[in-house]
């Protein structure tokens, strides 16, 4: 997967949102996973995944209804943004 930016969070955390709340954590894995391959293809291929992306987790997400982005003072948003943040923290470790 490609470096993660604010934005990549900020579009990831909208997703979820619109995500019911015991999937959260199961739907981030995916979408880290989704980005994590879309990569990988255009590293090997030279081009985009037709569904995934450019590798960003923006891309991943891309493809997902997001809700209007929230002020970080929303509390599900930032939980959503702290779900995120977990799993990839959670990646990183087991690498």
């Amino acid at each position: 997967m490609r470096p993660v930016l604010i934005s990549d969070l900020v579009h990831a955390a909208r997703v979820l949102l619109q995500v019911q709340k015991t999937s959260r954590m199961g739907f981030t894995e995916r979408l880290i996973r989704e980005a994590d391959w879309a990569d990988r293809f255009r590293k090997h291929l030279g081009r985009i995944h037709p569904e995934w992306g450019d590798g960003t987790l923006s891309s991943a997400a891309a493809r997902y209804p997001k809700a209007a982005e929230p002020n970080v003072d929303n509390l599900e948003f930032s939980n959503c943004l702290s779900t995120v943040l977990c799993v990839l923290r959670q990646r990183r470790g087991a690498k």
